[in-house]
């Protein structure tokens, strides 16, 4: 009888679910869209970087956000404090660049003064806290220019320093030279007291 129920009740339970899997059913979303994260799109080839926005941006998620000017305290915004900006970002990339689409409504379509990027890693497992700026001119391209590949104090191996290299090689040098003499200065200690 006990084994009657519990078939009858997994019965129950399977039909149940089945039930609920029909195809006709609506499914209603209750996914909300992300209004702080930027998601980057992964593209096998890069846009075209011209000023004019490229069709496959249509793909990419926007951020739209609305930042204001603040007021540091020193008169450096003067003139343009509180003012907001609608800012819709969207961003790409491939396996060797990332991409960033910025879109806003210039007021006075502007084509004087400097434009700063800012890009910052903040709390990366691997790399911690990255800031990175560059200012280019309005309206002008940029091409990005590396010294990855190019002798710097923090460049990979290979590609340091010299100086730095042979300071290094000649530290441990010393060290083993040291750990070298020491040996034979125990082993002649050793052999006077066997003497």
């Amino acid at each position: 009888m006990k084994i009657l129920k519990v078939v009858s009740l997994f019965s129950f339970v399977v039909l149940f679910f089945m039930y609920c899997t029909k195809t006709d059913q609506v499914v209603v979303s209750t996914a909300t869209k992300n209004t702080s994260d930027l998601l980057a799109l992964k593209t096998a080839t890069a846009p075209t970087i011209d000023g004019v926005v490229d069709l496959m941006w249509a793909n990419a998620e926007k951020l739209d956000f609305i930042p204001g000017v603040p007021d540091p305290g020193n008169g450096l915004f003067a003139g343009y404090i509180g003012d907001t900006y609608p800012v819709s970002l969207r961003a790409m990339y491939d396996n060797e660049n990332i991409y960033f689409l910025a879109e806003y409504a210039d007021k006075d379509q502007s084509q004087k003064g400097n434009l700063v990027l800012v890009a910052n890693i903040i709390d990366n497992d691997v790399y911690g806290n990255i800031e990175a700026e560059t200012t280019v001119p309005w309206g002008k391209p940029l091409v990005f220019t590396t010294n990855y590949n190019h002798r710097s104090l923090f460049a990979r191996r290979g590609h340091s320093p010299i100086w730095l290299e042979l300071l290094a090689y000649g530290i441990i040098v010393l060290v083993w030279a040291v750990i070298i003499y020491l040996g034979f200065q125990i082993r002649n200690i050793i052999k006077l007291g066997l003497d």
